[in-house]
Formats: structure tokens, sequence, C-alpha cells
């Protein structure tokens, strides 16, 4: 049987004649007790609903002035322990029980359908089919109790062991505990049914039984107690029948559990011992609190140790991130001037293009001056970078099925109550198409720095047709003018000339000026959009692993890592911090409550 792990508790009778102020001291307790259960045990249905029960009946019966017999419950922790042959000894009396009603009390099981059997004291009254006993125990009588025995079938014995005032529980000499789920039953003592050891070794028995935390273990031998029974029916007149049964008697060691319940159950002072129900209601109520306060307490544990987990998980996908991120960056630009000599390889391939367009080869080549020169510059862009960009992009995306598939065996491994439907809902998304690394997803900003560089080429192609188109059109005008004022004989022939050849090489000097201008401003344009494209590929990288820089530009690597590879454990980690600040903010407040109403109840 697996035994939970709530704290123990003493199992303490008052004096008689309780106050009224422990009265509604323990009222109080039950009332705080019921409404901070829901906020620790509902993800524990069962011992919610068990304590639940076990806190409004202990109200009840508190609340209530009306006198009712002794609860006692019997169940079978062992297989190897016969409830029967405890229930036959305690109750059976060679002086009180006719022959049949011995009979049938010993064979009580062969023929009850229920899987509980109630006995109570009175003329002898047997309905094994109601699963009800009447009969005249002195036991019974004495403790003024009513016992209820539990069949080894019973599915849930807790709460009827919970809400009684002593629970008997039967174990056989190994200990051969069962599977089904225990609490811890401070109002419980254990009887150890075990023939051939008087003296048990009491520190293996506790160990054994810790985490119940039974308040007494006491041993007999059922056998001995039936025998001695059988012993005087038998020969009911004679002295050694007397003494057999008396030596029997004293061989089963059931006189130890006998005084136990005495000192359980009973108040006064000898001889005037009598049972005082209202002292046991208290006591009893008292129990049910130390229960539910420590299955609050093992409940505590277990989100602490929940918490605990799911912090080592955030930590694992934190992890898994910054490992992610630093090898992808050693990678992906192991070389610190990667990007700076990609494109000083793609400047020397231009610059021998540009070099080709001297001033007096313009006129020759003015049309085809912006496609040629957009034609080499596609070429030469960097292509080798992007080669190298787009096999790390198929690199990287193998590498985001191993981490997807890494945070979800992590998410697996999560207890229940933090593998939420959000959490799962949060990390799937990440895991669609959108979020798929394509084969351009690193190389996209080598094609958009591409497409800034037209304009600049548009503009030198631009400029080139004007200064031709101008340089021509003064050098025609000076020559024209020269002849003109040569023709009104302004001025001689020599003169006119000229001044015709200075006009002509002032408007040369200008253009040769101007186109030289006109390449510098391109060139200028191609330093900015080759920074641009180190800034867009690694600068931003920096920004991310040192927190250092603030660049705004197209921060496409780490998008690429947070948005596309290490989305999953990143939205998973985020998910997790968020939800283990509200449950720790809620445990603290559990605990605090806790640990007060604990206090009151050790102070009663």
């Amino acid at each position: 049987m697996a035994l939970l792990t709530p704290s123990s508790a003493a199992l303490i009778f008052y004096p008689s004649d309780p106050s009224s102020s422990r009265r509604s001291q323990i009222l109080t307790l039950l009332h705080k007790t019921t409404s901070l259960l829901p906020r620790t045990l509902h993800p524990y249905g069962e011992s919610l609903s068990l304590w639940e029960g076990a806190l409004q009946r202990a109200w009840d019966d508190v609340n209530s002035s009306a006198s009712r017999n002794v609860r006692i419950a019997v169940f079978s922790i062992d297989p190897s322990a016969n409830s029967q042959d405890f229930i036959t000894a305690f109750l059976d009396d060679p002086l009180s029980l006719t022959e049949d009603a011995r009979t049938s009390l010993r064979e009580r099981w062969n023929a009850c359908p229920q899987k509980s059997i109630v006995f109570s004291y009175g003329s002898t009254d047997i309905n094994i089919p109601e699963g009800v006993i009447t009969i005249p125990s002195p036991w019974l009588s004495r403790l003024n109790a009513t016992i209820v025995e539990l069949s080894p079938e019973f599915t849930n014995p807790m709460p009827v062991l919970a809400q009684s005032d002593i629970a008997i529980l039967l174990a056989g000499p190994f200990l051969q505990i069962d599977d089904r789920p225990m609490v811890a039953l401070p109002n419980s003592l254990v009887l150890i049914n075990d023939p051939h050891h008087p003296h048990l070794p009491l520190a293996k028995i506790e160990a054994s039984l810790q985490n119940l935390h039974t308040q007494a273990i006491a041993s007999a031998d059922l056998s001995q107690s039936i025998q001695a029974i059988d012993q005087l029916t038998s020969r009911p007149r004679t002295s050694s029948a007397v003494e057999s049964y008396q030596q029997l008697h004293k061989r089963s060691r059931l006189s130890s559990l006998h005084k136990i319940l005495e000192r359980r159950l009973l108040s006064g002072e000898p001889p005037d011992l009598s049972v005082d129900i209202g002292n046991i209601k208290l006591a009893t109520a008292r129990h049910v609190l130390h229960g539910s306060l420590s299955a609050i307490d093992f409940a505590v544990k277990n989100v602490e140790a929940e918490n605990k987990a799911s912090r080592d998980s955030v930590g694992l996908l934190r992890k898994m991130i910054w490992q992610t991120e630093l090898s992808s960056r050693d990678q992906v630009y192991g070389e610190p001037s990667l990007v700076r000599k990609a494109v000083e390889k793609s400047e020397k391939t231009v610059r021998s293009a540009i070099d080709t367009l001297k001033w007096w080869r313009l006129p020759l080549q003015i049309d085809d001056l912006g496609p040629s020169l957009t034609r080499v510059i596609s070429h030469a862009w960097c292509r080798d970078l992007e080669k190298h960009l787009v096999f790390h992009a198929g690199r990287l995306s193998v590498l985001q099925t191993s981490i997807r598939s890494n945070t979800q065996k992590i998410i697996s491994s999560l207890p229940d109550p933090i593998r939420t439907p959000i959490l799962i809902n949060d990390v799937a998304q990440t895991t669609t198409t959108a979020h798929n690394v394509q084969p351009f997803s690193l190389a996209s900003p080598i094609i958009s720095r591409l497409a800034h560089l037209n304009s600049p080429v548009a503009r030198l192609h631009s400029t080139a047709q004007k200064l031709v188109l101008s340089t021509a059109t003064s050098s025609l005008a000076s020559i024209a003018g020269a002849y003109l004022v040569w023709s009104v004989h302004w001025m001689q022939g020599e003169t006119a000339l000229a001044a015709g050849l200075f006009g002509f090489f002032i408007g040369l000097r200008r253009y040769v000026k101007k186109w030289d201008s006109a390449k510098k401003r391109w060139w200028e344009n191609w330093t900015r959009v080759g920074e641009g494209l180190e800034r867009d590929l690694q600068v931003r990288m920096f920004a991310l692993f040192y927190g250092r820089l603030q660049i705004s530009s197209q921060k496409v690597f780490e998008d690429t890592l947070n948005e596309n590879i290490t989305a999953s454990p990143r939205k998973a980690a985020d998910n997790l911090e968020q939800q283990l600040r509200h449950r720790e903010d809620d445990l603290d407040s559990v605990k605090t409550e806790l640990q007060s109403l604990q206090a009151q109840l050790e102070k009663l």
C-alpha cells in the first residue's frame, strides 16, 4: 500500500468538560481549513473530496449537542492480516453469545454481499445480507462503540477511516502493505497479528510505517484468543477449561489492545471510567484537522517539488537556447571580418568595371552604362557569402527540428499541473510552417541590400547622360558662337577660333570634374550599403549576446534564432517562468496561512 507522507499528529484526548472556548476555536479552525483545502488539493481530487467530507462531518459533529456512539473502523492494510479473526477475537464472548450467534459471527463474510459490516451493542440480531450485526459484546457496551469492519476488497477505505474516532489497522508480521494509497491517520493504531514474535522489533516496524504516522503499535496472536474461546465454550463447567482459557488469552496478548483503547476512549479515575462523547468529538475533530493540514502540507511539498522540477526544465531550455545561439553564431560568423571581406571582394570586381567608364568613353557607352553595371554588380555582390549562408540555413533547419524535439521531451517530462493546455498550444504555434527556417532566411539581407544599389546605379547613369548631353551642347554652342562673331566681323578669325576653343575646353573640364564627383558619390553609396549589410548580418548579433549595442536595422540573424530556430524553447521557457511566478506567489500565501493554522492547532 503506497503511503502518502503528511506530517504526523499526536493522538490526544482532553479531559472531560472541554471549555466552550476550545470548541469555538476548533470550529473556527475547521472553517479556515475547509477554505484552504481547495487552494492546495484541487489537483488531487480524491484527497480533496476525502478531507472536505471529513471536515464537514467533524464540523457537524462538534456543532451538535446530540450524543452518539464511539466510531471504530477496522481495516486490513496487509493481505496477510485477517480482519475476520480480529473481530471474532475482539467481540466473541463465551458468556454472552449463543452458539448460533457465535457461528454466524465467525462465518459472517461467507454470506455477506456487502463490503462492510457494522457491529453494535444490543440483543442478538444478525442481519448478514444488510451487513448489520447486533450482539451483547461486553467491549461494545464498555466502550459505547460501534465498529465498522471493512472488507479487504473495500476499494476506498480512507473516508471511513479518517472520519472514525479510532482506526484499527491490521497487518501481518512481514508488513506486506498493499498498493492502495493511504493518508496519515493520527487517530490510528496498528495491530500486528504475529503468533511467533511476542516482542516486536518496534524500531523496524515504525520505520516501515513511518509515513502512516500511527500513534500506537501493538501485537497479538489472534489465533490464541480464538482457541481460548473455543476451549471455554467446549467445556464451560470445567476448571481445566477455565485455566486453559486464561493461559491462551494471556498468550494472545489481546489485552494490550484493550488497554490502549481504554486509555484513548475512557475518561475519569478508576473505577469510575466512562466514555465522554463530547471530549471524543473534539479529539476526533482535532485529528481530522491534523490530517487535513498534513495533507495540505504534503500538497505544498509536492508543489515545491513540481516548481523545482519546472525551474530545472526552464534552466535546460535556457541552456539549449544559449548553446544554440553561441554555436550558431560561431559557425555562421566565426570569422569577425567575414562580411567585410565578402564586400571587399565584390568591390574589386565592381571597381574594375567602374574603372573602364572613362570620361572619353561615355558617349559610346551612354545607353548601356546602367544595365551593364547592374549585371556586373549582381554577379559580383557577395556570391560566396550568399552560398555560405544558404548552406548554414539548411544546417540550422536540421538543428531546428532537433531543438523542437528536445523541447517536446522537456515539456512531456513536466508535472501535470505545469503542463497546461496553454503551454502546449503556445509551443505548438511555434512549430508551424511560418516558423520554419527557409534557404534564404539568413541570406535575405544580401538580396535586400543589393536592391539598395539600384538607385545609385540609376543616378550614375542619369548623371552620365546629362553630362554627355550638356557637354556636347556647350561645345557646339562655343563653336557656333565663334563662327557667328567671325562671320559678322566682330572678331578676327584667329581670335574667334581661340574663343571657341576656350569655351569648349571649359565645358570639357566641367564635364570631367562632374563625372569624377559622380563616381565618388557612387562609391560612397557602395560603402554605405556594404556597412549596412555588415550590420544586418553581424553587428546586431553582438547586441543579442552581449546587450551592448542598440542599432536600429534589420536584425536577420537573431530574428531567425528567436522566431524560428529557438522559438519553441523560448516560448516554453517564458510560459513556464510566468506560471512559476504565479504559483510561487500563491504558494507563499498558502504556506503562511498553513503555518498559522498549524500553530493555532498546536495550542489547543
